[in-house]
This record gives C-alpha cells, sequence and structure tokens, in this order.
C-alpha cells in the first residue's frame, strides 16, 4: 500500500485517540430522536451529530445498530502535530468520533444505518473512514454502512478519502449526485474487503480534476473484481498535489488510481475513457504485486507510462509457479492455436497504446494474460424444464484444448433430469464454441413445513359414499401421465381409487400458495364402479 495517509492515521488514532474524540457520551448534547429502532431492539444511547436545527439526531439500539436521522452530517475534525519532519495533519470521520465513544461506553456499532434523508457537508472528505479500527460483525469487518442511497451529496464538492479504510463489502453509490465534486482522490481506498461496487456508472464526473488512488488497495484476496470504470467522464482530470500527504510533488489526477491487495485478480475497463493528459502511473504497482487479468482499452488511450503489472510479478520473493506465460493477448486470439497470433510484453502494449504510436488501435480492444496452457473454448450448459423453460443460471465448464470433458447433470430440486439436447455430454475442448442443453421434468415436492390432517370428512355421509365432487365429465381433459398438479385447496390422499372416507390416509391441508403441495400424474386408474381416476390427486374440497 502505497498511500501513506492510511499508516499515519492508524498510527495517530492510537498515539492521540483521547484527544481527538468529542468527549464521553455525558458530554454529546442529547434530545429526542426521530429515528425509529428495530422492533426487536431497545435504544440505548441517542445524541446528535452536528450543530444547529439541522443536525442529525442518532440512536444506537440493543442490536447494535447506529441509527442516523434527518440532517446534515458535520465535517471531519482535523487534528495538527508538530512533528521533526513538519507539520502533520490527521482528518478524523465524525463517526470514528462517534463510535470512539461508543465504544469507549461499552456499546458495539455492527452497521451504521442511514435512516432519514441525511446530507452529506460541501467537504465531505473523510466522512465514513478508517471503519476497519472496528471489526465488530461475524465477519470481522467494521461497521457497515446500510441505505446509502438516503445520503444526500448534491451540495457536495469534495468526496476525497470518503470511504478510505471504511470496510465495507459492498459501496453502493448508485443515487450520489455528484455534479459538483471536483475531488475524488482516494475515495474507495483501502477497502480491501470489498466484493462490489454498485452504481458507478451513476456518478457525473464531469468536473472532478483528482482520481488518484480512487480504486487503489481495493478487492478481497484470493478473490476477482471487477472495475467497469467505462462510464467515467475523465475529461477534466489534470495534474493536482496531493495536499492530504502536506507535500508539494505535483502528480497526475491519475495517479496510482487502480491498485488491489496480493491475490485479488482485477477486471479493468476503461474503454470509454478521453482523457486529455497521458495515463501515467494509473496502476499502482508500487510493490510489484497487482493482478489485472483482464483490461479492456479504448482508442487514442497513452500508456505510455502507465505501470501495467507483469504477470511475473505476482510473488517475486518464493518463484510463484504460474499458469501464464508473461505475455497480453487479445481476447480474441484467446482459443487460437496459431502460432503467429501477436502476444505483448507488458512493456509492448503501453507503447502499443503510447501517444506516437502509429499502430494505436481505433476500436475498443480486450487483453487477457496469456495462460501457459492454450485453453479450449469453454463448454455452456443451458438447463430448461420440458417446455423449454430456464429453469437454472447457464454455466460454463472451461479445460484446456484437447483435453475431454464430460458433463454430470446437476441435481435440481423440484426436477429430474431427462436427456441432454443440442450438445453432447461428453467430448474434447476444442477452439470452437460448444454447448449443450439438459432438460428436465417436473417433479412433487413436499412442502418443507406441510403437516398432516387427519379426521373425519364433514361432507361424507357413508363408507360407500366418495367425499369428492363428481367430476368425471371433466378428467378426459386433464388426464395425462407426468402432467405437474397443485392443491389449490383442501386435498385428500387415498389408499385405493375408491375414494371413501374408509380409503382415505390423511388431508394435505389448505396452503399459501408458496407452500401448496406439488404431484405428478403417474398412471391412470378406475374406481370399483368404472369411474376413471387418472388425476384422483387433483380432487379436493
Amino acid at each position: 500500500m502505497k498511500h501513506g495517509v492510511v499508516g499515519i492515521v492508524l498510527t495517530a488514532a492510537i498515539v492521540f485517540g483521547g484527544a481527538q474524540v468529542l468527549g464521553n457520551l455525558s458530554g454529546i448534547a442529547s434530545s429526542p430522536t426521530v429515528v425509529v429502532a428495530h422492533a426487536d431492539a431497545t435504544a440505548t444511547q441517542s445524541g446528535v451529530m452536528g450543530d444547529g436545527a439541522d443536525a442529525c439526531h442518532w440512536q444506537v439500539s440493543s442490536d447494535g445498530v447506529l441509527h442516523v436521522g434527518t440532517g446534515t452530517l458535520p465535517e471531519a475534525s482535523k487534528t495538527e502535530v508538530e512533528r521533526p519532519i513538519g507539520t502533520q495533519t490527521y482528518w478524523w470521520s465524525p463517526f470514528y468520533d462517534l463510535i470512539s465513544n461508543l465504544k469507549d461506553s461499552g456499546l458495539t456499532i455492527k452497521t451504521i444505518s442511514l435512516d432519514g434523508k441525511v446530507k452529506a457537508p460541501v467537504n465531505a472528505s473523510y466522512l465514513f473512514a478508517q471503519l476497519n479500527a472496528f471489526e465488530p460483525t461475524e465477519n470481522g469487518t467494521g461497521p457497515q454502512i446500510k441505505n446509502l442511497g438516503n445520503l444526500d451529496v448534491s451540495q457536495s464538492t469534495n468526496l476525497s478519502y470518503m470511504f478510505l479504510d471504511a470496510d465495507q463489502e459492498v459501496i453502493d453509490v448508485s443515487n450520489f449526485d455528484t455534479s459538483h465534486v471536483d475531488n475524488m482522490r482516494a475515495m474507495f481506498c483501502g477497502n480491501e474487503r470489498v466484493k462490489k461496487f454498485v452504481g458507478l456508472d451513476k456518478l457525473d464526473t464531469s468536473q472532478v480534476n483528482d482520481m488518484g488512488q480512487m480504486f487503489d488497495d481495493v478487492g478481497v484476496q484470493g478473490q476477482p473484481l471487477t472495475l467497469d470504470l467505462s462510464h467515467l467522464n475523465v475529461s477534466n482530470v489534470g495534474i493536482s498535489s496531493d495536499e492530504e500527504n502536506n507535500h508539494d510533488v505535483k502528480e497526475t489526477g491519475f495517479d496510482d488510481m487502480i491498485g488491489a491487495p496480493g491475490s485479488c485478480r482485477l477486471t479493468v475497463n476503461i474503454s470509454g475513457w478521453q482523457p486529455k493528459i497521458p495515463l501515467d502511473n494509473l496502476f499502482d504497482n508500487y510493490y510489484e504485486n497487482l493482478k489485472i487479468v483482464k483490461l479492456t482499452l479504448g482508442p487514442n488511450q497513452d500508456l505510455t507510462n502507465a505501470d501495467l503489472p507483469d504477470i511475473w510479478s505476482i510473488d517475486p520473493n518464493n518463484n510463484e509457479k504460474t499458469p501464464y506465460t508473461g505475455k497480453w493477448e487479445n481476447v480474441k486470439d484467446l482459443y487460437s492455436t496459431d502460432t503467429s497470433k501477436v502476444r505483448y510484453s507488458p512493456a509492448q502494449l503501453m507503447a502499443l497504446y503510447g501517444k506516437d504510436s502509429a499502430k494505436n488501435p481505433q476500436n475498443i480492444e480486450t487483453y487477457v494474460w496469456e495462460p501457459d496452457k492454450t485453453p479450449g473454448n469453454p463448454v455452456k450448459v443451458h438447463f430448461v424444464d420440458q417446455a423449454g423453460n430456464t429453469i437454472q443460471t447457464d454455466q460454463s465448464v472451461p479445460g484446456d484444448m484437447g483435453a475431454d470433458y464430460t458433463i454430470t447433470p446437476q441435481k435440481i430440486q423440484g426436477y429430474q433430469f431427462v436427456k441432454a439436447i443440442n450438445g453432447s455430454l461428453s467430448g474434447t475442448f476444442t477452439s470452437d464454441a460448444q454447448e449443450v442443453t439438459l432438460v428436465y421434468k417436473t417433479v412433487p415436492v413436499a412442502p418443507a413445513n406441510s403437516s398432516v390432517v387427519s379426521g373425519k370428512d364433514e361432507t361424507s355421509s357413508n363408507d360407500s359414499t366418495s367425499s369428492e365432487p363428481n367430476t368425471a365429465n371433466t378428467t378426459a381433459s386433464l388426464s395425462k401421465k407426468d402432467r405437474a398438479v397443485t392443491a389449490v385447496k383442501k386435498l385428500g390422499l387415498y389408499e385405493s381409487p375408491n375414494f371413501t372416507k374408509r380409503a382415505r390416509k390423511f388431508y394435505y391441508p389448505r396452503q399459501s400458495r408458496l407452500k401448496r403441495a406439488q404431484f405428478v400424474i403417474t398412471g391412470m386408474a378406475q374406481s370399483s364402479n368404472g369411474t376413471p381416476r387418472s388425476d384422483w390427486l387433483c380432487y379436493g374440497q
């Protein structure tokens, strides 16, 4: 992690922790809260964040949820410390201060819920920073922010470091109005637990001049993460000074914008970018462990000094054997066995997209690390019922070129495999696309919580009289082997086609739609007097 702010701030939290907090809880102004706690939780502490009539009321419920109501959040607080190297500035999220105080009083915050229409301040930098200092959740993460859609950032101009080290698993900015924002430096930096970003395509970045470190150190170790940044407007990004680190070094607004910890493998798409400056130092490969396995680029992008990672830099200390050749190739050539296909080293790919390159591609192109073994084109598997309706998401079966494959039909609850069509369950991986469709039929599934109801049939008059209505005239249209039927009313189960009270075993009670019992017609039968009973499972009252 190259950005020095994170390490400095966390150290300062230990050394100066008692000096930055707002004070003990007894010193926080209390007022009636407008936030309602969960029905199964009780309120424990309450107060306000901010000043004046527009302050946000907060309340902590006994289930560890910090509820925040309507109002305007305060800005992050600042502490300046004199050191031999000069004055150091530390910023403290208002949530960091509050949660620290609550923790000191014995309260653990697991969730921050923005329950009302909450406004961010004009300077919203560090608003949710450093929540990774608190890890109360079951999976070891800091407090998770819920209902981000209630956060109004329309008046904010600065979102730098907003989620710095916030320890979030999902960050949803779908409802953010960022039309007035000019600074997004390190906005999501340091979220090494994040599994997904939502709504990045909704961000208005037309006024933003600094995106340095915006997605630096994001992603979970050993897991993939997709960064589709193609919709970001980067036309206003220029040269900036990282004032937060207290130095005057001029950096590009793209400096270390994209990075990931250790074994996290990134898929990055910047195909829609039309920058006015080169993409120098776009990738944070400071420790030579950044892994970008798939990269989509657009025309006229200058990547000459982008610091594109080398596949061999995955782990330079233990000579890790990787399944890649160390070259990049166009995804169009991934399944090609042509030995003359073009491969690029990181330097060659950056040169291909150099400012003065005569071969700079003029179309959107996607590049991937070349596998050590040429892969076969994955076999796509479809899952449908007998009517051709999809019953499960398609899956892809990968493998090496020339290797054999065998597909074992999955067990799907409520269905039974029938046959494979439009392809084969076994074969060989080739460079051509292959697929197979697995056909299933419906089978009866007893409701998990269905109960057996026994007792008299109030409509029966004697043992030899059927308790069901005579629908013999309609059975011809309903009768069909393997047809699935659903019980919409109370339904009796009989041990013989003679629907008598003596033959009845029990009732399936009437259930709501999602709990109704389902059956399949397995054959034709007749009662002792010749009445057709092929679909006797359908009868009820």
